[in-house]
């Protein structure tokens, strides 16, 4: 995990729009979790499957889902990973 998490804080903090994408629930809640111990270093959202993105300049973590909130709400990311 740590292997994605580190360049998507960097593309973060540069200013990026950053998204996570897993396959499972349980895994996007583990990750969201993981990035929100690390102490408020970047804004972390978990957006629900069907859900809205409150906060477009966060780090969304989401399921596939996100990629029709995504579209419906004209959200591009600049930086994605796709967790398989």
């Amino acid at each position: 995990t740590l292997t994605f998490l580190i360049p998507a804080i960097a593309a973060h903090l540069a200013g990026a729009r950053v998204s996570i994408i897993t396959p499972r629930t349980l895994l996007a809640d583990q990750i969201a979790n993981e990035l929100l111990r690390w102490d408020g270093l970047a804004k972390v959202e978990r957006v629900s499957t069907g859900g809205r993105i409150n906060d477009p300049t966060a780090i969304l973590v989401s399921t596939t889902g996100l990629a029709s909130t995504a579209e419906r709400e004209s959200y591009v990311p600049q930086f994605l990973v796709c967790d398989e």
